[in-house]
C-alpha cells in the first residue's frame, strides 16, 4: 500500500484489554499505526522513546498514577507538551472533566455516550488536518 502521507502513530493508555484490542484494530484498519500501554510508568516509557501523533488515555488505570498524572507530567516535557491527548473514560464528573480540560486536552469522552467507531473516527479525522471537533 501506497501512501502518500506519512503513517500517524497513536498512545493507547487502557488498562482493559478487550477494549485496548478493539481499539488498537479499528485504528489499524484506518492506517493508523498503535502502541498500546496499561499503566503510566508504561505510558511514559514509550512516551520518552518515540513520541506518538496522538494520545487515547483513560482517566482509571492500573498502578498509583491515573491519567492526570499522566497528562501533568506530559505537560512538563517540552518534547510532549504539544502532543494532542483524547481522554475516553468511564466516568464524567465535572471537576475531572475541568481538570483535563484545563491541562489542554483535546476532548473528553464519556465512553458510555459515545460509539467508540465514532470516537476512533474522529481522532483519526483530527491527525488529518480536519480539526473541526
Amino acid at each position: 500500500m501506497t501512501s502518500q502521507k506519512p503513517e500517524k502513530t497513536i498512545l493507547v493508555v487502557e488498562d482493559e484489554t478487550p477494549l485496548s484490542d478493539a481499539i488498537k484494530s479499528k485504528f489499524e484498519r484506518m492506517g493508523v499505526v498503535v502502541i498500546l500501554t496499561r499503566t503510566v510508568a508504561q505510558a511514559k516509557e514509550s512516551l520518552l522513546a518515540s513520541p506518538p501523533d496522538a494520545v487515547w488515555l483513560d482517566h482509571y488505570l492500573i498502578g498509583k498514577e491515573d491519567g492526570l498524572d499522566l497528562i501533568a507530567f506530559m505537560r512538563g516535557e517540552k518534547t510532549l507538551k504539544s502532543i494532542p491527548v483524547f481522554v475516553i473514560t468511564n466516568t464524567g464528573g465535572y471537576e475531572k472533566q475541568t481538570a483535563y480540560l484545563r491541562l489542554g486536552v483535546v476532548k473528553y469522552y464519556i465512553k458510555s455516550d459515545v460509539r467508540l467507531a465514532d470516537v476512533v473516527s474522529e481522532i483519526v479525522a483530527y491527525l488529518s488536518g480536519d480539526q473541526r471537533q
